[in-house]
């Protein structure tokens, strides 16, 4: 098997939750395209995937 090296930035993950304790998923779409827009996600695929949460 090849080596896999990320290379650049990688940001942080990150869970938002509500202060009940369950996740808050509406945060994540516009912190990818916010990502995205900056040139610091990997891909445009993670925002279509933050738009499919939406």
């Amino acid at each position: 098997m090849k080596p896999f090296w990320i290379t650049g930035l990688v940001p942080a993950t990150f869970t938002p939750m509500h202060d009940d304790g369950s996740l808050n998923l509406a945060p994540i779409g516009p912190t990818v395209d916010r990502l995205v827009e900056q040139g610091s996600a990997p891909s445009s695929s993670a925002a279509a995937r933050a738009k499919a949460l939406r």
